[in-house]
C-alpha cells in the first residue's frame, strides 16, 4: 500500500465524479428548455438563445485532473500524463493555501511552552508545593 499527494488528487477527481453523476437529475420545464424549444425556429440552433447562455458555464461536469483534449493537442501541450498534472495540482494548492483564521484564545500553545509548562508542574508537584 502506498499514498502520495498525487493519489489523493486522483481520489478527490474519483470521488467528484461520483457526486455529479449522483445528483438527481430535474425534469422541469426550464431543465427541459421547453421554451427554449418552442424560441427558436425549424433549422436554427440554440446556440444564441438566452437559455444556452444563462447555462453554457455550469451546464457540464468539467473536471479537475481529467484532459479531455484530443491526442494531438494532448501531444503538443506536452504529453502530461495524471500524475505530472496531479503534482501541478497539489503544489498549486499548497502555494494558495491560507490557514483559517483563529483567535488568541483558541490557538494551543506551541511545544516548547507547553512542555515547558509541563515540567514546571512536574517539579511543583514534586516539591509538594500546591
Amino acid at each position: 500500500m502506498s499514498a502520495s499527494l498525487e493519489k489523493m488528487v486522483v481520489d478527490a477527481e474519483l470521488l467528484r465524479n461520483w457526486a455529479e453523476m449522483l445528483k438527481p437529475i430535474a425534469f422541469s420545464d426550464d431543465d427541459l428548455a421547453v421554451e427554449a424549444i418552442k424560441d427558436v425556429a425549424v433549422g436554427g440552433h440554440f446556440f444564441g438563445a438566452a437559455h444556452t447562455l444563462a447555462r453554457y458555464e455550469s451546464a457540464f461536469y468539467r473536471p479537475l485532473l481529467s484532459d479531455w483534449s484530443n491526442f494531438e493537442n494532448w501531444t503538443d501541450a506536452g504529453a502530461r500524463n495524471a500524475t505530472v498534472r496531479a503534482t501541478g495540482i497539489w503544489k498549486k494548492m499548497l502555494a494558495e493555501y491560507l490557514p483559517p483564521p483563529s483567535s488568541p484564545q483558541s490557538r494551543r500553545p506551541s511545544t516548547p511552552t507547553w512542555l515547558a509548562g509541563r515540567v514546571s508542574l512536574g517539579i511543583r508537584y514534586m516539591r509538594g508545593d500546591s
